[in-house]
């Protein structure tokens, strides 16, 4: 009898693919840290944001790196890849017209391998001060 034999033939890669697969060949998972050079600064000032990638402690080498900065008016993306030591680093100077407030910025980090992570921090841009001459 052929049936059985098919049967089997056919539902053995659809076992493979569900649970069991998973487990055995679970990928490795991406942290991401994110922090900045200022935080506060003043509105006009150059702010630089450094990403960490890593997997089980060691840095990630050539990971993907995506990066939004979000203010209540502005919308800035960056991209690149990370270092041997999965470090990556962006600059950029805050506009003199835009507003004071909370700065918001969104990592995804990815690479074929692992499992991608999003990371984020925050930082104050205020009104530049001004000095009042005697």
């Amino acid at each position: 009898m052929v049936w059985p034999l098919v049967a089997v033939a056919i539902l053995t890669p659809s076992l493979l693919f569900s649970g069991m697969a998973q487990e055995v060949f679970a990928l490795p998972k991406l942290n991401v840290m994110v922090t900045v050079l200022k935080n506060p600064l003043n509105v006009g000032s150059m702010q630089t944001v450094y990403v960490q990638v890593t997997s089980n402690g060691k840095g990630v080498t050539k990971a993907v790196v995506y990066a939004t900065v979000i203010s209540t008016v502005e919308l800035k993306s960056f991209s690149g890849k990370t270092d041997s030591n999965g470090k990556w680093n962006f600059s950029w100077q805050i506009k003199g017209s835009s507003k004071p407030g909370t700065f918001h910025v969104i990592v995804k980090a990815s690479k074929i391998g692992y499992v991608s992570k999003y990371g984020g921090t925050a930082f104050i841009v205020t009104q530049k001060s001004k000095i009042k001459s005697k």
